[in-house]
């Protein structure tokens, strides 16, 4: 305490030379006084300054954790429609499979449906068959009957709403 007091007891002198001669000691003490408790108060500021940082940090990586959690459940939903989407491209009807194209319709082609390949035919009745001679597979639709075949397929044609 007596360090403190001789502390301002020096400030006080050394203020009291570079005062103004009509500035009185009154004046010089009142103006100590508000440097002092706006220190205080800048103290408290400070203080305060600091909390909040202290919470926006603990805000920040919790929000840095959040962001990893999501991009991780994002990367896996990306994954997901792309397999969901490779698993609607092709469509499994009369023994046969057929590619969707972006607008719902089917392209007039008839694949494997082991390996999605393009299958084989001759022109006319001979049915398709799978390109890849290991395989086996063929069907009963042919070039003649395509058509009718995709038609069937098609979500909006008249053929597929009449169940014909």
């Amino acid at each position: 305490m007596r360090s403190e007091t001789q502390r301002l007891c020096v400030e006080i002198a050394s203020n009291a030379t570079t005062f103004s001669i009509g500035m009185g000691l009154v004046d010089l003490a009142e103006k100590l006084i508000n440097e002092r408790g706006s220190a205080a108060v800048m103290e408290k500021r400070l203080m305060l300054i600091k909390e909040e940082a202290a919470v926006l940090e603990r805000k920040n990586g919790e929000m840095a954790c959040e962001v990893e959690r999501l991009s991780k459940e994002n990367a896996e939903l990306k994954r997901m429609l792309a397999a969901a989407t490779k698993a609607e491209e092709f469509v499994e009807e009369f023994g046969a499979a057929f590619k969707r194209k972006p607008d719902g319709t089917f392209h007039e082609a008839v694949y494997c449906p082991i390996h999605h390949t393009p299958a084989s035919s001759m022109e006319g009745g001979v049915p398709y068959f799978c390109s890849d001679p290991n395989c086996g597979w063929s069907s009963n639709i042919t070039p003649n009957t395509l058509k009718s075949t995709i038609l069937k397929l098609n979500p909006n044609s008249l053929t597929r709403i009449l169940g014909l």
